[in-house]
């Protein structure tokens, strides 16, 4: 087996390690190149997420200073956007408090984190992982933007008009929603993946419908 190699040395580091991290500079609405980042070669440097079930594992570093209290960040894969699987993302001030997590619920499926209490001019880091199997490694694709969605009440979606108004079928989910609202009175456990919607009365009555099963939804125990 012996053979000829070739050998590299450098004295800076990537975003294998915290000190490496890519700063990430527009939050507006920015979105790497396909498959522009991976966990291949990655080491195990950083601290675990709380919802991630192995780890940590193959983490890659990011960086952003916060332009707005808010931030929504996409992790990609599948497809043109990435070959990562069981793929896993977190949200970290710099003394590695956590503030948002996420893991897969598919093997392909994006992964979404929010955060509606960041300080503007503080740094953040955000960590990519993925299960603890070396073929599990693979490319993806980062978002980020300086607004936060549905996932919190000040980004409730607006629904107006809302005289017999219905959404496309399975047009929402609560897949990678955190707990963050207010638990219902008749609900017995709770709040878990709460989303949020806003209208404006115009009436002193509103009848507001849920449907899920077949086309319309997979949403179970709602």
């Amino acid at each position: 087996y012996c053979g000829s190699f070739t050998l590299c040395a450098s004295d800076d580091i990537d975003y294998d390690f915290k000190a490496g991290a890519i700063e990430l500079a527009d939050l507006d609405n920015w979105c790497s190149a396909d498959a522009a980042y991976t966990t291949v070669n990655a080491s195990s440097d950083g601290p675990k997420g709380s919802c991630w079930n192995t780890g940590s594992n193959y983490d890659r570093w990011f960086v952003f200073q916060a332009t707005t209290n808010q931030v929504t960040i996409d992790l990609k894969t599948g497809g043109d956007e990435g070959t990562i699987q069981y793929p896993y993302i977190a949200l970290w001030d710099t003394l590695n408090n956590e503030m948002a997590c996420a893991r897969y619920t598919t093997q392909y499926g994006d992964l979404r984190i929010g955060e509606d209490n960041l300080t503007p001019g503080e740094w953040y880091y955000i960590t990519v992982d993925n299960y603890a199997a070396a073929g599990y490694r693979g490319t993806f694709t980062l978002c980020i933007n300086d607004q936060i969605d549905y996932d919190f009440k000040a980004g409730a979606l607006e629904i107006s008009p809302y005289a017999d108004y219905c959404s496309a079928d399975a047009e929402f989910t609560t897949i990678n929603a955190s707990a963050d609202g207010i638990k219902g009175s008749c609900w017995n456990t709770g709040p878990n993946y709460n989303r949020w919607f806003k209208f404006q009365a115009t009436g002193p009555n509103v009848t507001v419908l849920l449907k899920t099963g077949g086309t319309e939804g997979d949403l179970q125990y709602p």
